[in-house]
């Protein structure tokens, strides 16, 4: 059961990212692997290789049969995320000494890409060819490098905040008992009984709360105040007397046109009430990685 355990956190370990366009992203193991089976990122994937194909930027076809010039880029592109998936797993380990270490996606590209093509083009172009096929690494290598990357810039920008795939990811804390019992707390609402860790958002209208949850959005009769009270510290922030937001689902306080915000992890922004910017801050530093982006405007 031991070594099961240290399984668990060594897979859902957050390790820290700035994509290609500079911007912060934290994912674990386990989420690399989610959005690897996830609709979105299959289509996205077989979009890149038909375009791959389709440029042939290798220029293999004039020495190999047209179904090796097409198969070379699924091969490509297993190897690719195999070598990527074990570089995550070398990360996770020196987060676990680093806990604050981030780490360039770019670089991560870097270091898996040349040994892909330098085995597809050196040595599967080289056997399909029956030997003709004249490697073009050196000449391409960049080109190679800058799709990727423009590729992952796309995929970060567009598509990652879209896939709900963080919902099991845990953060590693000292005391595991802690975060079990954090996972499996329940407030009610409206009469009803919610776990904790579904909730991201809770926003008040008249009568009613708005309730973001992980895969749906819930409308019920019920008082603000009163499923704040079932709250502590250790589950979220109240930032504004009609919202309420979910440590799991915060990411920063920062600004917006000299508001301001607390900034979530799917890229929504929630009001921040100037007299509670204080206290929002404190809260920021105590529970949250990234804390405070940008200061806030004075209270």
């Amino acid at each position: 059961m031991h070594l099961k355990q240290e399984i668990s956190v060594f897979l859902k370990r957050k390790m820290r990212f700035w994509d290609p366009l500079g911007s912060t992203q934290e994912f674990s193991i386990q989420t690399f692997i989610k959005v690897m089976k996830h609709p979105k990122f299959l289509l996205f994937g077989g979009l890149t290789l038909v375009f791959f194909f389709a440029t042939d930027p290798s220029t293999n076809r004039p020495y190999v049969p047209l179904w090796a010039s097409a198969a070379i880029w699924p091969i490509a592109y297993v190897i690719y995320m195999s070598l990527y998936a074990f570089a995550l797993c070398v990360l996770s380990g020196l987060t676990k000494a680093i806990p604050r270490l981030r780490t360039p996606t770019s670089l991560l590209g870097f270091v898996t890409l040349f040994p892909t093509i330098y085995f597809c083009e050196n040595v599967l172009l080289n056997i399909m060819s029956g030997g003709t096929y004249p490697s073009t690494l050196n000449g391409n290598y960049l080109f190679y490098f800058l799709a990727v990357q423009v590729s992952e810039a796309v995929f970060f920008k567009y598509i990652y905040p879209g896939m709900d795939v963080h919902e099991a990811d845990v953060e590693e804390n000292a005391d595991d008992r802690s975060t079990e019992a954090e996972t499996s707390k329940h407030i009610i609402i409206g009469g009803e009984r919610i776990p904790l860790r579904q909730i991201h958002l809770i926003e008040a209208r008249e009568h009613h709360v708005h309730v973001t949850l992980s895969d749906s959005r819930r409308r019920l009769r019920a008082r603000l105040g009163d499923v704040v009270a079932q709250t502590s510290s250790e589950d979220g922030i109240q930032t504004h007397r009609s919202w309420w937001v979910a440590r799991h689902a915060a990411k920063e306080l920062g600004e917006e046109n000299g508001r301001p915000v607390m900034r979530l992890r799917d890229n929504a922004h929630i009001p921040v009430a100037r007299t509670r910017v204080s206290q929002v801050r404190t809260w920021a530093e105590d529970h949250l990685e990234d804390g405070i982006q940008a200061k806030p405007a004075a209270e």
